[in-house]
């Protein structure tokens, strides 16, 4: 498993399909605002980055707590390596699949600004209040539709690449291992708890193993949730 994740973590090409399909779309459309959104983004995975380091140090430190002796060395490897390549595949994920969603719901809005436009309403004090009616698409409007419409399909292809294929195929394994590895933490947590078999320095470790296991499940699914709803608006 470890193995797999650092031959991707180099592997040219398949950082390259997505960043040139991104940096297309972004120098094909863009919005005035689009800057504000995906600044949002950028804001989350910097937020999420000084996590990282206190996960690993607080871990590390109940490890060595747990056990002083020269064997705990690999343990430490061990888990080093896999958290690191892991969580850069994670924050990858999220940082593709945020970045398709901003496109997707900026592209959403361009639409819905060109099928449908403001009236006003007589039983109101306002001149104008917004409500939806069908106006006249000019030749603009239709270019620019089906400019979207292609762009879409560009940015759905990113999603498909990603969710299937080899790259597909490591998000499962990953999900699948998490899912495990949660599940088997938490019933060891439970059990130990229970015998009063496990020290502070234990459960704490098990606690933060399993508080960053959900976390990184919540990252590839909250971005998946996103792009489906955008999706269903078009």
């Amino acid at each position: 498993m470890g193995y797999i994740l650092l031959v991707y973590q180099f592997r040219t090409n398949f950082h390259r399909f997505y960043f040139d399909r991104l940096v297309g779309v972004l120098e094909q459309f863009g919005r005035t605002d689009i800057d504000i959104r995906l600044g949002a983004l950028q804001t989350i995975i910097r937020r999420l980055l000084p996590i990282i380091p206190l996960h690993i140090a607080l871990v590390l430190a109940a490890y060595i707590l747990h056990d002083q002796s020269w064997g705990v060395l690999a343990k430490i490897v061990i888990f080093l390596t896999t958290q690191m390549m892991a969580t850069s595949l994670t924050l990858l994920y999220l940082t593709i699949f945020g970045t398709v969603s901003v496109l997707l719901r900026q592209m959403n809005d361009t639409l819905e600004g060109i099928l449908v436009g403001p009236i006003s309403d007589p039983n109101t004090d306002k001149s104008v209040a917004y409500f939806t009616t069908p106006v006249r698409l000019t030749r603009d409007d239709d270019r620019t539709i089906e400019k979207i419409r292609l762009l879409q399909l560009q940015l759905l292809q990113i999603v498909r690449r990603t969710n299937g294929g080899d790259y597909g195929r490591l998000v499962i394994m990953i999900l699948l291992a998490t899912f495990i590895y949660l599940n088997t933490e938490l019933l060891q947590l439970y059990q130990g708890v229970k015998a009063g078999a496990f020290t502070f320095d234990v459960i704490g470790s098990k606690v933060l193993n399993s508080a960053q296991k959900v976390l990184m499940l919540f990252l590839f699914a909250y971005p998946n949730r996103m792009i489906q709803t955008q999706v269903s608006v078009v």
